[in-house]
């Protein structure tokens, strides 16, 4: 087939594009910026754009038979709210308009548990039936854009799936203190610089008393005593429930949440990442109830036989290896 990836160049862009061309697939990528190591591959047509602005969209999608929209913008900066506006809802207007268009066979809306969102349950596990009412502004981005696909599936007959994609990160991220996410979930420093530039005193205020000048784990408490529970997921896991929503027949505008089986309970794995690379752990008790939930991939597995395969285990023993070979590259 021939498969248009939005966002090619991200996280979950990088490790989809060349799992297509293994498959055969013939792979246009568009995003902002084209990364150095697919600019020299034959096997994919890259173009380099805007979505928000609709000049060539129409073009760009002409040929195609499945569109991945992975291309978002993520920021939880209030003063860039215009920004996630243009690109994650003006954006997919545009690409959708442009599908409808060119008659495209199927669309793969890869959207974010932010649209619930996870950190604040009703209740547990989080299903795809469960209230969306997101409290950031990328979760309502997320939201309106799940809408539009929903309306152009039953207005237009696009056929479409939704994919509500867990927390998503690389085995290689996972113990890297500049990681744009583990860096500040998991590192004292990074989460302090991160503090600072959202101009958060409430946590500031928490975690400064714990800097000494090195480097420290965080074990993060809420207000309710309980330790930080989420999902976090390998991309590989991701690009699977993806490839599975492409190969597999379903009825239009059907839901599905994507990630690994079971929540990462912090104060069982800070412990143990802080003894396999060596850095002590500092609990902290941050200002508000923590971060506790488990979201539900029953439905993925039943209809589209998802079946994740990286645990947190493996994740950790991973991402230990590269934490090593990044401090003794010889």
């Amino acid at each position: 087939m021939n498969i248009l990836v939005t966002g090619a160049s991200g996280r979950i862009g990088k490790v989809l594009v060349p799992t297509l061309l293994e498959q055969r697939h013939r792979v246009t990528c568009f995003d902002v910026k084209v990364p150095d190591r697919f600019r020299i591959d034959p096997g994919i047509s890259w173009i380099q754009g805007n979505l928000a602005k609709s000049a060539g969209i129409k073009e760009l999608l002409r040929g195609q038979d499945v569109v991945i929209h992975l291309g978002a913008y993520m920021s939880w900066d209030k003063k860039e709210n215009k920004k996630l506006f243009s690109s994650n809802i003006q954006g997919t207007f545009f690409l959708l308009e442009g599908c409808v268009q060119n008659s495209i066979k199927k669309f793969i809306f890869v959207s974010s548990g932010e649209v619930y969102p996870e950190s604040k349950p009703e209740y547990l596990p989080i299903d795809e039936n469960h209230p969306r009412k997101p409290t950031s502004f990328y979760g309502e981005t997320k939201l309106i854009g799940e809408e539009m696909v929903q309306y152009y599936a039953r207005a237009c007959g696009l056929q479409a799936v939704i994919l509500r994609i867990s927390h998503t990160q690389n085995s290689s991220e996972l113990l890297d203190p500049s990681s744009f996410f583990s860096g500040p979930r998991f590192f004292l420093s990074a989460r302090i610089v991160r503090a600072k530039k959202l101009r958060n005193k409430a946590e500031l205020d928490v975690l400064k008393p714990f800097w000494d000048g090195k480097e420290k784990l965080i074990l993060p408490i809420g207000t309710d005593g309980k330790a930080f529970k989420m999902h976090i997921t390998e991309t590989r896991d991701i690009v699977q429930g993806i490839l599975l929503a492409v190969q597999t027949d379903l009825p239009s505008g059907e839901v599905f949440n994507i990630g690994y089986d079971v929540p990462v309970p912090f104060d069982v794995y800070i412990p143990r990442m802080s003894q396999l690379i060596g850095i002590p752990y500092v609990t902290v008790t941050f200002p508000y109830p923590s971060v506790w939930y488990e979201t539900s991939n029953a439905k993925a597995k039943r209809l589209l036989g998802y079946n994740p395969k990286w645990s947190f285990d493996m994740m950790v023993e991973e991402a230990a290896k590269f934490h090593r070979k990044a401090e003794n590259p010889l």
